[in-house]
């Protein structure tokens, strides 16, 4: 079996998927981190990746992908996904997503994607200081570039301080975050 997403064919999908791959890592001691997971839904696959540590990053996606732990190949314009992998285990992702969560604000990525190399970075220090503002926690400024730039709600689960962030129309499509401390 192989599963091939070309951005040309399916450009939603596509960046959805480089997205997600963007949380991998590769961790000896946790071999499921340089991994997607995927899962049937009704209307495609969800697809999950972690780093193990600090963030773990969902997409549904339209494209059915069989369901089991991968490692795509990413490229410019595809992924690939081969045969889903037997040795590894993916851990139960959905335990890591807090339950109870009171939002605080929304987002805007959009015009971290656009402009000059300077304007895209002072547009993103200006989302990463409203999220800081809105969460009262410092999220690695990465991992929020790493977000699709689009509109996104915020929320902070109160207990262990971690923050979600779900994009706007696309519930399914969302980030837990471990801050890296508290905003000054």
């Amino acid at each position: 079996m192989v599963k091939i997403i070309r951005t040309k064919e399916n450009r939603v999908d596509f960046e959805r998927i480089a997205f997600v791959c963007k949380a991998r890592t590769v961790d000896a001691e946790r071999p499921y981190t340089s991994f997607i997971h995927v899962e049937h839904t009704k209307e495609g696959s969800r697809l999950v990746a972690t780093d193990g540590k600090t963030r773990l990053y969902v997409v549904s996606v339209r494209v059915r992908i069989p369901s089991g732990d991968y490692k795509p190949v990413v490229s410019k314009d595809s992924i690939v996904f081969v045969k889903p992998a037997t040795d590894v285990k993916f851990p139960d992702w959905s335990r890591a997503v807090p339950k109870d969560m009171a939002k605080s604000g929304v987002l805007s990525l959009e015009k971290t994607g656009k402009g000059k190399a300077a304007d895209k970075s002072a547009n993103l220090s200006l989302v990463a200081n409203t999220m800081n503002k809105k969460t009262g926690m410092v999220v690695n400024v990465r991992h929020i570039a790493e977000l699709p730039k689009t509109v996104w709600s915020v929320y902070k689960e109160p207990k262990s301080g971690k923050v979600v962030v779900k994009e706007k129309n696309e519930e399914d499509n969302f980030a837990v975050f471990i801050p890296v401390g508290k905003a000054a």
